[in-house]
């Protein structure tokens, strides 16, 4: 009997073995998991040389994902080889112009594959052609010196949220690449791009090969004696390598927003935030084409309120707006004929109708004051009762003519893709949860400053602003205008898409509107941090509550300069607790910069 149940057993454990060893090892179980690739991912370790991916530029040609050259990359195996190699480890100190003991010291310090860094800038080091022949001939274990890419998913990087990340997923590929799985243009164990631009435009960017080091290592990571490097470049050329994207973002003015949203008192007043918008977004539009000039989000990395993770993009998330959603209730008003901006209201700090506190309510409200007072104000007893007038039908027309409620970002016909679209990490936001809110009053009256179901993305928000320029048009802000064949002729080009807008709002009306938002800066809520600043500016603040509690969204939208509007921002700072400023200051800190960037090429074209 015990010999029986033994041959059972191992009977069993054999047929297990015959299926993981034999029968399924590259697609075992369910999930179809590839073993043999699983098993060398975790007896090596790999630099990534180079990904082989197209390069994402911005709209001058500046390489946001990182110039390809020769750098310098070192394994950790070299930290046992160094007595080995003393004289070829100071033939390599002198052709990178270091003393030996400087680079021995960086050397004691690599943990990983990584790329040698400069002992005086945080920038990778660079070796030109001749050097790198030279080094490689050295034959150092664990030092190569290769044409490579940058950091491509560095977390410090400009525009990291919209350029987005790549990973491993078979699942993916299983179900969008189906036909590329069989001709081999894709495998289950490429890396593909997961979100962001690397995401959406996976198809062009995707380069079949591979240029990589690895070595064997034991459990625990650590190189194993007499191991020596191995480098593999199957790396597709010529007409078959990645496509490369040219995109409507512009380095210098994603720096400037950057710059803005994480030290805003740099490029703003000795009183302005010094911490920097530690969650939220900031976007920056073209106001003629609507294309997205800057995207910046944040946090750079980690988790985020309401457990979204740090890579998610806040330019493309929907949350509640506060009063810059008065912008759509003030347009729909004026251009219904219900108001004029020197109509009175008066307002005693409640519409105790629908039971909505005004922001003065402390103070006994606003008194009397007229429309046009009512919007620099920023009124919630005025655009509460003027919501309920309207009602939600009308408000919601007036919203989709501005661009909310609904998915903004560029999408039509690419070739095989009937819908492609450039942003699908976008959501479409919301303007009432459903009919009922439409027809209640109190939810009317909460909806026309902005809170009860209204949501709003960033990416919306400066869109609206833009639509303010344009009557009868609503722009679909690009963020790729152009692919193009490795070698940089054009392969596809996106032209801008503008939909033309049913019943439009009347011409008078928007600039009407431009007027009021120009003296929400001068005479209203955002005078007081804004004031002095490089440009005459217009735009709208906005304070959205969020739930039952204490935290806040604080908007600020607009644009600049008001004399002849270039530039269209929003900025949010998002789930803030305290009576911070931030957002008036990133908002003023980026068009200071714009503002001082255009005088600047202005006197080096003189």
């Amino acid at each position: 009997m015990i010999v029986f149940i033994f041959v059972i057993v191992f009977g069993g454990l054999t047929v297990r073995l015959w299926q993981v060893q034999l029968w399924e090892p590259q697609a075992f179980g369910p999930r179809e998991i590839d073993l043999v690739s699983k098993a060398a991912q975790q007896q090596s370790q790999t630099f990534l040389v180079d990904s082989g991916r197209g390069t994402i530029y911005d709209r001058n040609g500046v390489a946001l994902t990182g110039e390809r050259n020769y750098h310098v990359i070192v394994f950790p195996l070299i930290r046992k080889e160094q007595p080995l190699y003393r004289q070829e480890l100071s033939e390599l100190a002198g052709l990178l112009g270091w003393s030996d003991e400087q680079l021995l010291q960086q050397l004691r310090e690599v943990e990983k594959p990584q790329t040698l860094m400069s002992v005086h800038t945080p920038e990778p080091v660079t070796v030109t052609e001749a050097q790198a022949e030279h080094i490689q001939a050295l034959q150092i274990p664990g030092i190569h010196a290769l044409y490579s890419e940058e950091d491509r998913y560095a977390t410090d990087r400009l525009a990291h949220h919209l350029l987005g990340t790549i990973g491993f997923n078979p699942e993916r590929i299983k179900h969008d690449f189906q036909d590329e799985l069989k001709t081999g243009e894709y495998s289950l164990t490429d890396a593909i791009g997961l979100r962001g631009l690397e995401g959406s435009f996976e198809y062009f960017l995707h380069n079949s090969g591979v240029n990589r080091i690895a070595y064997t290592v034991d459990g625990a990571g650590r190189p194993l004696n007499g191991e020596r490097t191995e480098w593999v470049n199957t790396l597709r050329s010529g007409s078959d390598a990645a496509k490369s994207l040219v995109t409507t973002i512009d380095a210098r003015i994603q720096q400037i927003a950057e710059q803005a949203v994480d030290q805003p008192s740099s490029a703003s007043s000795e009183t302005s935030s010094t911490e920097g918008l530690k969650d939220g977004a900031a976007v920056v539009l073209d106001v003629a084409t609507g294309d997205v000039l800057a995207m910046v989000s944040r946090p750079r990395e980690g988790t985020g309120e309401e457990a979204l993770p740090g890579w998610v993009n806040r330019a493309l998330q929907p949350m509640e707006p506060g009063s810059v959603f008065k912008t759509v209730v003030a347009a729909a008003a004026l251009d219904q004929g219900i108001v004029r901006p020197e109509d009175d209201f008066h307002c005693d700090g409640e519409l105790e109708a629908y039971n909505l506190p005004c922001w003065t309510f402390d103070e006994g409200g606003h008194g009397h004051l007229t429309f046009a007072d009512a919007y620099a104000q920023s009124c919630n007893v005025v655009f509460g009762q003027l919501a309920v007038q309207l009602g939600g039908e009308t408000i919601t027309d007036y919203a989709k003519k501005l661009g909310l409620g609904e998915k903004v970002g560029w999408q039509g016909d690419v070739y095989h893709d009937d819908v492609f679209v450039q942003l699908p990490e976008e959501a479409a936001g919301q303007i009432f949860h459903d009919e009922s809110a439409a027809q209640d009053g109190y939810a009317l009256a909460q909806t026309g400053i902005g809170q009860r179901d209204v949501r709003m993305t960033p990416l919306q928000a400066a869109n609206m602003v833009v639509s303010l320029f344009h009557p009868g048009q609503l722009l679909h802000p690009r963020v790729v205008s152009e692919i193009q064949y490795a070698n940089g002729d054009p392969y596809f080009r996106f032209e801008p898409s503008v939909e033309s807008v049913d019943k439009p709002i009347k011409a008078e009306t928007l600039q009407t509107m431009r007027e009021l938002m120009a003296s929400v800066v001068t005479d209203g809520t955002a005078s007081s941090r804004l004031s002095g600043a490089l440009w005459t500016l217009g735009g709208k603040t906005g304070t959205a509550q969020i739930g039952k509690t204490n935290q806040e969204h604080k908007w600020m939208i607009g644009y600049g300069p008001a004399e002849n509007p270039k530039y269209a921002v929003a900025v949010v700072a998002r789930a803030v607790t305290d009576n911070t400023h931030v957002h008036l200051d990133v908002f003023r800190a980026i068009m200071d910069g714009l503002a001082q960037s255009l005088t600047d090429s202005a006197n080096l074209n003189q």
